[in-house]
């Protein structure tokens, strides 16, 4: 019998098909053996680019082959740096080429995701878990795109924290301008969502977090350990804020609940039952807010209003005193000015109006141990820069007693800041049948210098 043409058409193109097949498999066979040559050539100096911005030796993993515009490669490992002991390591990573993404960002866009990706952060002398290399060499016309949708964990020493990392971040390295999301996953602690877009070399952000049930244990792990101090308590909330050119926006609000300090350097707990943080269009609120310190109660409330550019200013009401004393408190009305700058935040000179009407000194006494008698007042103010206060506060004590010493009679005087910091107490008894003073010096760390009686 013999063949038709239809059946001639389909052995035809069966053999066409099955050619291209057999040719795609070849060439795809051949680029492949030639990536990794040009991959095993030029891994050293790759290796060696890689590290300087790194800050950390890397050890690239062996070639697994070609992956549609891109390739695969085995466990990879950054090792310890000249100037921290943290490392990392990720069991496999595949680099592309992102045709879209470059198209659309107008430079070439490389897509890096790693899986089986671990950190182990341990800080250096001066407190940093990771230091970066410096390089002079004027970054590429390139962005990274960093996909880890394989939670990362994070281990940080030597407080043993372990946190699970997923982001989605976008880095343009010439403008060193950052974009993305990240998630932090606290077990058992609670998670934290961040996402905006921000700069690495200046501060200008876009930002917005969302904290839902986060465990202060883990936090304060990390930045107490070292103050022999422990935070308890939970965040939640939502918030964004946004700074550009100096000028702050902020919405939202944080909650944190059930707050303790305690430690070796405390002598009793630090305890809030509630303390809120609330933004609106104009300002940055700090609605009242209760804090016990052993026997000591204080009222804090704050506010930032918010301006479209220049100085900020924050405003604080505190009230503190004795729970067994309700009839005078220490009230204290501050500012401190504030700023955003290229390079961080900067602060102006605080003014605090300072007003403690007159307060038995009895209850103290009991506290410290030392037998003490009295009332004391002071009223005044304190100002300048956070690192050199000057006090200018006059103050008065009352039939004043310590230990066994008690005089019957009133002292008045002042305590005025020195202009190379500390200050200096000048007091005089008044209407005493024997006329009496006393003057002391402290340095610029509140300790005493010289008493004169």
């Amino acid at each position: 019998m013999g063949v038709n043409g239809k059946s001639l058409k389909v052995i035809r193109w069966g053999i066409t098909g099955a050619l291209i097949l057999l040719g795609g498999s070849l060439i795809w066979v051949v680029s492949d053996s030639l990536a990794a040559r040009l991959f095993y050539r030029f891994r050293p100096d790759l290796e060696r680019e890689l590290s300087k911005p790194l800050g950390h030796p890397i050890v690239i993993g062996p070639y697994k082959g070609l992956r549609l515009w891109g390739v695969a490669i085995g466990s990879t490992e950054l090792t310890v740096g000249e100037r921290d002991s943290s490392t990392a390591s990720f069991s496999s990573l595949t680099v592309k080429y992102a045709p879209i993404a470059s198209l659309f960002h107008w430079r070439p866009v490389v897509l890096v995701r790693p899986k089986g990706t671990k950190f182990n952060l341990r800080p250096n002398s001066d407190g940093v878990y990771w230091v970066s290399g410096a390089t002079k060499e004027t970054p590429p016309n390139v962005a990274l795109w960093l996909r880890l949708n394989d939670p990362a964990k994070v281990f940080i020493h030597p407080s043993k924290t372990e946190l699970s990392v997923s982001t989605n971040s976008f880095l343009k390295l010439r403008e060193k301008n950052l974009i993305g999301s990240i998630q932090l996953g606290l077990p058992g602690r609670g998670t934290l969502h961040l996402k905006g877009r921000g700069y690495l070399d200046h501060l200008e952000l876009q930002a917005r977090a969302r904290l839902k049930r986060v465990k202060l244990e883990p936090i304060d792990n990390l930045l107490l350990d070292k103050f022999d101090l422990n935070a308890k308590g939970q965040l939640d909330g939502d918030l964004q804020v946004s700074v550009k050119q100096g000028a702050l926006a902020c919405t939202g609000g944080l909650t944190l609940v059930d707050f303790l300090l305690e430690g070796d350097s405390l002598t009793r707990e630090l305890f809030s039952k509630k303390a809120t943080i609330s933004c609106s269009k104009d300002s940055i609120l700090f609605p009242s807010t209760q804090w016990k310190y052993g026997p000591w109660i204080s009222s804090i409330t704050g506010e930032i209003p918010l301006k479209k550019e220049g100085m900020l200013d924050l405003l604080v009401n505190s009230s503190i005193g004795l729970k067994s004393v309700s009839s005078s408190r220490l009230n204290v009305a501050a500012k401190l000015p504030f700023e955003f700058t290229p390079k961080g935040l900067s602060f102006g000179e605080l003014f605090a109006d300072v007003n403690l009407k007159p307060f038995p000194l009895s209850p103290i006494g009991s506290i410290i141990g030392t037998p003490l008698a009295g009332t004391l007042a002071a009223k005044g103010e304190i100002v300048g820069p956070i690192t050199a206060l000057q006090p200018n506060l006059q103050i008065g004590i009352v039939n004043p007693q310590a230990s066994q010493l008690r005089l019957q009679e009133e002292w008045r005087g002042d305590l005025l800041g020195r202009p190379d910091g500390g200050a200096k107490l000048s007091m005089a008894s008044v209407r005493a049948p024997v006329p009496g003073s006393l003057s002391a010096s402290f340095n610029r760390n509140w300790f005493l210098d010289n008493l004169t009686i």
